[in-house]
This record gives structure tokens, sequence and C-alpha cells, in this order.
């Protein structure tokens, strides 16, 4: 949206901003190396392969980013205001609450483990008139088991194999 011409603000939490820093410019350098390569190999039905975008949109893109705090109401244009609550998914996951002084739109995505080691638990939403959803594991629920023993054993496995070469 921004190579097109977007200059608004990008409202995120301070983690995902965090992230975005490190992983934008590379996906978008990584973008530009296949384009290259399928030009190259000429395996692309676009002639020419273009990336999505390039290191430099990424760029770009993250001077538009407004890094917003947790548990916070935060004022927006046209009299919303708008509240993120973590997710516990990855760092920087949240839900976002919209409030416009009648009603909340809520929008989440997946969420995290309630007893993860490592990240906050995902924070429940209060209310919401209107949840909208978006979920690559949808599907599935998490198993009520300690996840250390399968990790151990995908680590000896690793390790078994690199003991080969």
């Amino acid at each position: 949206m921004v190579r097109q011409g977007f200059e608004g603000p990008v409202y995120c939490s301070e983690g995902t901003y965090d992230l975005c820093k490190v992983l934008l410019p590379d996906a978008g350098f990584l973008q530009e190396e296949d384009a290259r390569y399928a030009n190259k190999k000429g395996y692309s039905k676009h002639k020419p392969a273009l990336p999505l975008y390039t290191e430099a949109d990424a760029r770009k893109s993250l001077k538009l980013f407004q890094p917003k705090s947790f548990d916070k109401q935060h004022e927006l244009p046209g009299g919303l205001t708008m509240r993120f609550r973590r997710a516990g998914h990855i760092l920087g996951a949240s839900t976002v609450e919209l409030f416009n002084g009648k009603h909340v739109l809520a929008f989440s995505g997946d969420l995290g483990r309630m007893n993860d080691p490592i990240m906050y638990p995902p924070e429940p939403l209060p209310r919401a008139d209107w949840l909208v959803l978006e979920s690559t594991y949808g599907n599935r629920l998490h198993a009520d088991v300690d996840p250390l023993p399968e990790l151990e054993q995908i680590i000896k496995k690793l390790h078994s194999r690199a003991a080969l070469f």
C-alpha cells in the first residue's frame, strides 16, 4: 500500500513494531531475490517477475508506524478510540478494540497458550458488539500438555542428524 501511495498512520503494538523493523526489510530483500531468480530461471508466469514489495518499500513503510502501548485507550481521528490487548501468540500480538462511544468492534487472530512460560497469556475481551476473526489454526486447540518433552525429542533428533555430517 505504501508503494501505491498510502501515507497514513500504521498503528501497532510496540512489540510488533520491534519485530517489523527487522522482518519487513529482510522480507523485502528476499522478495527481490526471489524475483531476480525467477527471472533468471524463467519460471514465473509474470514477465518480468516482480517482488510484492522491496526492501526500500519496507523501510519507507516503517516511517508510518505509530507503536502504541497495551491496555491504554488511544484516541484516533474521527472520535474513535483504540485499545490493544495481549493475544499471547507471538511478541506484540494483540487483539484490537475500536470504540465509537457506543459500540465496540474487536479484531483478533491466533491466541497463545494460557500458561506459556515465555509469553503473557491472552487477555479476554470484556465486550464486543462485533468480532472479526482471522485464524490460521482456527480448527485446532492446543493440547493441554507440557510441550517441553516434545521439544526435547525434536532437539535430540536434530542433534543426532547433525552428528552424521
